[in-house]
């Protein structure tokens, strides 16, 4: 759904003859479209008759050092393209070399005799055979994973294609930075963005047919989920299987309703990324509101500036918030309402409370609008009070 450039772009690439970059990178955030996306392309490619070979990177020390490409050895071996032996050397080397990341020299001419043999064994198969080498997730790669594959884009022959897919964001480690960088500059780069607002009609009514949302739900709906289709699913199956929306408009039937379990654990192992005191502030900052400002959240948090700066240019560096120029003492917005709606319910009822009058305390000293600020009493507060 509303990808056809993108899949038009990555068409192109089978074509051995076209002057165009043999790799690109896929990037976007979780649930907006990469996997889906891929798998219709290489869908296409076997239809077309090129091999595809497919290698993941995943997020647990446990995957081990080069987890990708032996997934890809293992497909050659059972393609009898590659002997057992040579999958089973490799696998030895790479685990007698677990500690090259403190090299001396002998041990970086090992790694470097380990890089070529390994690329030599998954390149020598593929040379005369029109093949696609896809790796997903790249953000979680090692960093004998990013070199070795720095190392097939140096030297891949025109019937190789490598498709990798990445979040953008997510990576923190500056080695591992500098090495996706160097994948960037040698691929194309498709970006993925959240579906425009005709897509996202077409998308509602391909998973629930016409009339269940009115043109303004469907605006709602896209504006509270930027589009991102995982997210959107979620939301309208959800949404579809309470009727909520029999009794509510969409507005009142999300504020009601308890977010998907689905959808909350995908936040939640997002938010699981950022250090502990960082998610502490960005929970204050959800409770102040989908937009605030810096100064204020400072005021509440009782930190310096500059201290509140630093960790939510992490949370911007991660996808949560993007900044506005529009407020001047240092503005925010979430990313995505939701997230900010994850995070405040995650925050217990009496903290809340606590944390709004907090923030209308601090709101009369840094200043604020009436309405806002009446709104935080008016949530810090139990019944009866003055």
């Amino acid at each position: 759904m509303g990808r056809r450039r993108e899949l038009a772009t990555l068409t192109k690439l089978l074509d051995e003859n076209a002057n165009v970059k043999r790799s690109v990178l896929i990037e976007g955030e979780a649930g907006i479209g990469k996997t889906r996306l891929l798998a219709e392309f290489l869908e296409q490619a076997r239809r077309a008759g090129v091999a595809v070979l497919q290698g993941v990177c995943y997020q647990v020390e446990e995957a081990g050092p080069y987890s990708p490409f032996f997934q890809i050895l293992s497909q050659l071996r059972l393609s009898g393209l590659v002997p057992d032996h040579v999958l089973h050397s490799s696998a030895a080397a790479a685990l007698a070399g677990q500690q090259w990341g403190r090299l001396t020299e002998d041990a970086g001419s090992r790694r470097a005799r380990f890089l070529r043999e390994v690329g030599d064994s998954i390149l020598q198969p593929v040379a005369s055979t029109p093949t696609i080498i896809c790796i997903e997730d790249l953000q979680w790669a090692d960093l004998g994973s990013l070199l070795l594959l720095n190392n097939l884009l140096d030297v891949q022959p025109r019937s190789l294609l490598l498709v990798c897919t990445a979040r953008i964001g997510e990576t923190t480690a500056i080695e591992a930075r500098q090495l996706l960088l160097r994948i960037e500059q040698k691929s194309q780069t498709l970006v993925l963005r959240g579906l425009t607002r005709a897509e996202t009609g077409d998308f509602a009514k391909r998973m629930v047919g016409m009339g269940f949302l009115t043109t303004q739900e469907l605006a709602d709906v896209r504006s509270l989920t930027k589009g991102n289709p995982l997210f959107l699913g979620e939301v309208i199956q959800h949404l579809q299987e309470q009727g909520s929306l029999d009794r509510h408009s969409l507005r009142q039937a999300i504020q009601r309703a308890r977010m998907p379990a689905g959808l909350a654990h995908i936040i939640d192992l997002r938010l699981m990324t950022l250090p502990e005191a960082v998610r502490h502030t960005l929970s204050v900052c959800s409770t102040i509101g989908v937009e605030f400002s810096a100064v204020l959240a400072g005021e509440v948090v009782a930190m310096s500036q500059a201290a509140v700066d630093d960790q939510l240019e992490v949370c911007v560096q991660k996808g949560f918030l993007q900044a506005l120029d529009a407020i001047p003492s240092g503005g925010y917005r979430f990313v995505h309402p939701l997230f900010q709606n994850r995070l405040y319910h995650l925050v217990q009822p009496a903290e809340r409370r606590r944390l709004h009058r907090e923030i209308a305390r601090a709101a009369e000293r840094t200043g604020v609008a009436a309405g806002e600020l009446a709104r935080h009493y008016a949530l810090g507060s139990r019944p009866g009070d003055s």
